[in-house]
């Protein structure tokens, strides 16, 4: 079924994954007090 969307479709849902995963992952940092565990990945 997913033949027919474009490769620009694709690269918006990626997008848009990305930015949840960064926007959670700077919610866990930020309630974490910014000890630095994120960083030093």
């Amino acid at each position: 079924m997913k033949k027919w969307i474009s490769p620009k479709m694709d690269a918006l849902q990626i997008t848009k994954f990305d930015n949840k995963i960064l926007s959670i992952e700077s919610a866990l940092y930020a309630s974490g007090g910014h000890r630095g565990e994120l960083t030093r990945n």
